[in-house]
């Protein structure tokens, strides 16, 4: 097998990791979002069991906090999917892939889906201004695809931060 035979064969070995990964967070979030709206006063530190989270072929009790943890999670790798799947067809599609670049997409879904829960960890902390006791399952989604879109991004900002 020549290099290039053996590049294009990585390539398409991380494209279906990445939608495995993607597709796989993508429907377990659909099948774990909350099916009634969070009631008036609903906190996200509340004890009251949200029922059972999916995680196909099993089933867990939660509550709704930890629902809105897995919400997170799942949504950061769904986000981050969409990042590193744009970012593998191009470098293969103007053929610059390089295998060297093979962790950085095994990984980037994972990256994403940390950083999906740190942001709704410091929106449930009150760190970001408007923020109050209420959780909204739509917004703990929202934000995570974001976060987890714009890990790199994020990640760079939070290094750059940190260093000064």
């Amino acid at each position: 097998m020549d290099k290039s035979s053996t590049t294009h064969t990585l390539a398409i070995l991380l494209m279906v990791y990445l939608l495995l990964v993607g597709v796989g967070a993508a429907v377990l979030l659909v099948a774990n979002f909350p099916t009634e709206p969070p009631s008036t006063g609903n906190s996200p530190t509340s004890a009251r069991e949200a029922g059972c989270a999916k995680f196909l072929p099993f089933e867990m009790l939660i509550t709704e906090a930890q629902r809105m943890i897995v919400l997170a999670l799942l949504a950061g790798i769904t986000g981050s999917f969409i990042h590193a799947m744009q970012s593998l067809s191009s470098y293969v599609g103007n053929g610059a892939f390089t295998p060297s670049w093979a962790m950085w997409y095994i990984v980037r879904p994972w990256i994403g889906g940390i950083l999906g829960m740190a942001v709704f960890f410091a929106i449930w902390a009150g760190l970001v201004a408007g923020t109050g006791d209420r959780v909204d399952p739509r917004g703990v989604v929202a934000l995570g695809l974001l976060g987890g879109w714009f890990s790199k991004t994020r990640s760079d900002k939070l290094q750059e931060v940190f260093e000064t």
